[in-house]
Order: structure tokens, then C-alpha cells, then sequence
């Protein structure tokens, strides 16, 4: 589920520029989890699975959140070793999941709708590089998987099965 993907070829450069767009969190965001909650919310229209959250972040025990659990350059030392995913040894039926989206203001609407004109301009060019992403990705899975089958779900979120549980279950058991 929204996991089928080469990450090594990612345009780094157009992810941090995209990533600028965000909002910076404020005192209020950090100052609480239902206040982390309703940033993430305005950052990318879902909140992640409980557990994401308290296992990845760093709470004060007045319940303020102080930091990440994971520092920034893990992320860069990360990204910078991915190597692309074989499959050729996958022998079993395999089911791919992906979000795909075609409009700038369902991949993120709540960020979409703060953003000015040349932000704007940004985010299209990252939507627009992300479908590209997207659609090559899906058909690489295709080729070394002809067996394996994709299915979509339109304007979902990273977190699929939360936020289409019922498509998602549908497919699920459908395959299986």
C-alpha cells in the first residue's frame, strides 16, 4: 500500500522545494498532540495513525512535543543509499496499492488552498512531477511483476487503508 516505488529516483531537488511550501509550526502546533494533530491536518489534510506519533516523536511530560524521535540527517543518509527495489525473486501473487491524483487541490487541500500564486506554481510542478513518479512506477511494477496486480485509488492519502478503509478492504480481499 503506497510503498511500490523506486525512492532512489527521486528529484530530491523539487521534494525540498515542495517541502518549503508547509507551514512552519508555530508554538500553539507543538503544544500539545491534538494541536500536532490539527498542524498536520493543515499541513496535509490527514492525521497520522496514533502510534506513528507517539513512537516517532519526543514528548515532554507536560505533553508538549519537543522534536522527531529521528534526526534530519538520517533522512538525507537514507535517501542518499536507496538503492532500486528488485523484484525478480517476488514468486508469490502480489498485490500493489497506489494514490494517484490529478488535481492539485486533492493531493494536499488544505495546504493547496493557503498557498499564493507562485507557490502555487511550485506545487503544480511537483504534482505534475509526482503523476510522471506515479504512472512510471506503476508500470515497472507491470513489467517485473506480470503476474502482480495494481490497483488505484484516486485522491487517497499516504495512508490509504485510513483514509479508503473500505476500498482498500474491498481490494484486499478481492486479491485474496
Amino acid at each position: 500500500m503506497e510503498s511500490a516505488y523506486d525512492y532512489s529516483l527521486l528529484d530530491n531537488n523539487l521534494v525540498a522545494k515542495y517541502q518549503q511550501l508547509y507551514p512552519k509550526m508555530t508554538t500553539l502546533d507543538s503544544s500539545s498532540f491534538h494541536h500536532l494533530n490539527q498542524f498536520n491536518i493543515k499541513c496535509y489534510g490527514w492525521t497520522p495513525p496514533i502510534h506513528d506519533v507517539t513512537e516517532t516523536a519526543v514528548f515532554s511530560k507536560e505533553g508538549r512535543y519537543l522534536k522527531d524521535v529521528t534526526p534530519d540527517s538520517i533522512y538525507s543518509t537514507m535517501f542518499k543509499s536507496l538503492e532500486h527495489p528488485d523484484y525478480i525473486h517476488i514468486n508469490c501473487p502480489v498485490l500493489a496499492i497506489y494514490a494517484v491524483h490529478k488535481l492539485a487541490e486533492n493531493l494536499r487541500p488544505q495546504l493547496y488552498k493557503n498557498l499564493d500564486a507562485p507557490k502555487k506554481k511550485i506545487f503544480y510542478e511537483y504534482l505534475s512531477w509526482f503523476i510522471s513518479f506515479n504512472d512510471a512506477e506503476m508500470n515497472r511494477f507491470k513489467k517485473a511483476l506480470p503476474n502482480g496486480k495494481i490497483k488505484t485509488i484516486a485522491d487517497a492519502d499516504h495512508y490509504i487503508f485510513i483514509s479508503n478503509p473500505v476500498e482498500t478492504e474491498k481490494m484486499i480481499r478481492d486479491f485474496l
